[in-house]
């Protein structure tokens, strides 16, 4: 804040210098982002911040749960926000047994808030000191969420259900205490994950408390990219090293790095072709 106290000092300020303060604090991409939606801001939009979800998804660097948060925390739109604490949170309230990166879920947490905070229609606009489709303070809806997902319907495997407000609008509490009962869904469902489900109704597993400990699923976890390089380092008399800037896209994008050769790279190694299935005897 100190260097670039205004939009429009950012938006001026060298690349190289924005990159310098943003020195030590890792995502280097986000510190270009934050540049290109100023220079947005600065040059396009006359210095005006955007207070609708659709002007602030123009701004780069800006996704769906920062321009939900923002819209409606610091403008009073009744924009729905998801993020993880709100996936899990509605993945045990309402029972969807899927992962956290599954698009099932997703959706279903995004109808969920919408209808919780009364999403209002695209293109409406705000009422001055009124909410014009809603709540009024739909901020304090998605923070409310937010915040019972980070202290109490917490990840790890230990939901505090006995302080919980909403415990007795939670599905798979009362699945686990026998109120209700965990049925296989249609095959249109597309919330759950229909194999995942199975495996839950099962004999073997059961339904009881550890219920709401295991959801929402865990996503699978892609294997590790793994590369082997050869690096030269190359130091003048004067104790200066040769560097070169990385492409400006892709990882660590237009960072210095020291020059290298990929030795061996296992994703560029072609898969093994299938073994071909044995024909039948006639």
């Amino acid at each position: 804040m100190e260097k670039f106290p205004t939009v429009e000092a950012l938006a001026a300020a060298d690349p190289e210098e924005v990159n310098a303060a943003w020195a030590g604090l890792g995502y280097y991409r986000r510190a270009r982002m934050l540049q290109a939606g100023a220079q947005k801001i600065a040059n396009e939009l006359n210095g005006v911040f955007p207070d609708t979800v659709a002007g602030l998804l123009s701004i780069p660097g800006i996704g769906d749960y920062t321009a939900a948060a923002v819209a409606s925390i610091a403008f009073g739109r009744n924009a729905p926000v998801v993020d993880g604490n709100v996936l899990r949170v509605v993945s045990r309230l309402r029972c969807v047994v899927n992962d956290n990166k599954s698009k099932g879920l997703a959706e279903a947490s995004r109808t969920f808030m919408a209808a919780l905070v009364g999403e209002e229609p695209a293109g409406e606009a705000k009422v001055p000191d009124e909410a014009a489709f809603g709540l009024d303070r739909p901020g304090d809806v998605n923070q409310a969420i937010m915040e019972l997902g980070a202290t109490v319907c917490v990840p790890s495997g230990a939901p505090r259900c006995g302080a919980c407000p909403v415990a007795s609008h939670c599905h798979v509490r009362r699945i686990a205490d026998g109120d209700a009962a965990l049925a296989p869904a249609g095959d249109d469902c597309t919330a759950c994950d229909l194999e995942a489900l199975s495996d839950v109704l099962s004999p073997r597993r059961g339904v009881d408390a550890s219920l709401c400990a295991a959801l929402p699923l865990k996503a699978k976890k892609k294997a590790p990219k793994l590369q082997v390089l050869a690096v030269l380092l190359a130091m003048s008399e004067r104790g200066g090293y040769l560097m070169r800037r990385r492409p400006p896209t892709g990882l660590l994008a237009g960072q210095w790095e020291f020059p290298h050769v990929i030795l061996f790279d296992a994703t560029a190694q072609p898969k093994p072709k299938p073994k071909p299935k044995p024909k039948p005897k006639p």
